[in-house]
């Protein structure tokens, strides 16, 4: 018998000594970690120890009346006249005649509220409300010349008393209101969109002429009626261009509408350019595509009508009804932008 103990040896020590310098090796590694993070902890502990005496910037309390500003709001895609059944959009919407008078009545609380009640430690030189168009369905499709609640003419005459309300509701609430009025695409008296006669053609125009007759009276407001499809009013040196947005084609994709209101701004800055200085603007305020959106030099107004039939076999995403709302200040320009909610299923009964 062969005694193999004495070849075995050699191999078993060897083993040893690398198990043993593997452990050497990592016991070394846990102590420089452990060095690491003792130092570590030593900066923290300084950091902690370390007591700042720096004081707070004093803020100044401002005098009353020291900070002024004026309340805007965009009025627009009011559709008066069309109806939306909530059986054809999933329940997502109604609209009628005696709803778009809620919603008028409405606006006008929540925008006087916004500017007195939220933002009450500004002193107010007054409001603008800027009509910008399509206030009527018209009938300009035939769906909508079926589907509408009256003719455009009886809707006009309906809808005087309302709207002279809205405006007596805001120029009580900020003591001063400016209107702005641009006509929309809806309104217009003609199959096709005119180049000439182009405003004067328009329901918009028309009713808001009437309008401003029936407060002729009332030297709180003034108005700005132009016959051209844009027009510019200047706020504390902010130069503000109000305009249907109808002029504006394209969109799609993951970009949306922001490519047509991109191209568009470009094109009428470079148009106003080329005519003079005068006509240069600081910020373009549209409606027309039903959709509240504001960035940096441009506000787009949503609907007072809200989602509609097309909208929703077009599948456009949803969106409640909402109009704009900013406060135009000297030191800042337009601020504090948000859009007003003006519907209320429960009291509209739907």
């Amino acid at each position: 018998m062969v005694d193999l103990s004495e070849f075995e040896e050699p191999d078993k020590s060897e083993r040893y000594r690398r198990e043993r310098d593997d452990a050497k090796r990592q016991t070394e590694k846990v102590q420089k970690a452990l060095e690491q993070m003792n130092q570590r902890f030593d900066l923290v502990t300084a950091i902690d120890s370390v007591t700042s005496n720096a004081a707070p910037w004093k803020l100044t309390k401002p005098k009353k009346g020291e900070y002024r500003g004026i309340a805007n709001t965009i009025s627009s895609d009011q559709h008066f006249g069309e109806i939306v059944r909530p059986e054809e959009v999933q329940g997502s919407n109604a609209y009628n005649l005696a709803i778009a008078k809620m919603r008028l009545q409405t606006h006008a609380e929540k925008f006087v509220s916004l500017g007195r009640d939220h933002l009450g430690y500004l002193t107010y030189d007054g409001a603008h409300v800027w009509w910008n168009g399509d206030a009527f369905s018209g009938d300009i499709h035939e769906e909508l010349a079926k589907s509408n609640e009256l003719s455009t003419l009886a809707t006009v005459e309906y809808m005087i008393d309302p709207v002279v309300a809205y405006f007596k509701t805001i120029v009580e609430g900020y003591g001063r209101l400016h209107v702005s009025v641009r006509r929309g695409n809806h309104t217009r008296t003609s199959r096709k969109v005119p180049a000439k006669g182009r405003v004067r053609e328009s329901f918009d125009w028309l009713f808001m002429r009437v309008v401003q007759r029936e407060l002729a009276s009332d030297a709180r407001i003034t108005w700005d009626i132009p016959e051209s499809d844009d027009g510019i009013v200047a706020q504390y040196g902010h130069r503000f261009l109000a305009t249907h947005g109808d002029q504006f084609r394209g969109g799609s994709g993951i970009s949306g509408i922001m490519t047509p209101l991109a191209l568009g701004n470009y094109k009428k800055l470079k148009r106003n350019i080329s005519i003079g200085d005068h006509l240069i603007y600081d910020t373009m305020l549209l409606g027309h595509f039903h959709s509240y959106l504001t960035l940096p030099g441009l506000v787009v107004n949503g609907a007072l009508k809200g989602y509609d039939e097309y909208a929703f076999v077009s599948n456009f995403g949803f969106e409640v009804p909402l109009q704009a709302f900013w406060v135009t200040t000297p030191e800042h320009g337009p601020s504090f932008h948000t859009g007003i909610s003006v519907m209320d299923r429960k009291k509209e009964g739907w």
